[in-house]
């Protein structure tokens, strides 16, 4: 088993204030309904999720990413999420960091920083090449995300 393992951070910005934009990632129904790829996630505890994802099939190979995330607030206004086990249910493990910084009145920054790592039956070149492809579709679904919320809150303004 090779692992594979990488980081990376996306950022966006909100045509709100910071408060609003961490109202808007605190309904974490929210955010479930604004990410990619959701085959299924299911609230097993007050902060706690189990995700699965749709299969993935890059160079021959099958991977379905399964994991059970921890949300929770740093108390400095960060939204935090990462993996509390890894077993046979598990085969991902996530850490991830969301930061909300205001830059106007009514305008805010909002990076995530994720790190994300699993193994995969492959040879050391192999998992370079599954690397290099995860990051880029991780970078990907995350500014896919950032965009879907944006859409989501300006949904929720004109619902007010």
């Amino acid at each position: 088993m090779q692992p594979i393992e990488f980081e990376y951070a996306v950022e966006s910005e909100f045509a709100c204030d910071a408060d609003s934009a961490i109202s808007l990632f605190s309904d974490i129904d929210n955010l479930i309904r604004c990410t990619s790829g959701v085959e299924r996630c299911d609230r097993i505890g007050d902060s706690t999720y189990a995700w699965t994802f749709v299969e993935k099939r890059e160079l021959g190979l099958v991977f379905q990413p399964r994991f059970t995330l921890d949300y929770a607030w740093d108390g400095e206004g960060r939204l935090l999420w990462s993996t509390i086990r890894h077993d046979a249910e598990s085969n991902v493990r996530v850490s991830a960091c969301v930061d909300f910084s205001a830059i106007a009145p009514a305008r805010c920054l909002v990076r995530i920083r994720e790190r994300i790592g699993f193994e995969l039956p492959v040879s050391f070149i192999t998992a370079k090449i599954v690397r290099a492809i995860a990051r880029r579709e991780a970078e990907s679904d995350t500014k896919d995300l950032l965009h879907r919320m944006q859409e989501s809150l300006v949904h929720n303004r004109q619902g007010d």
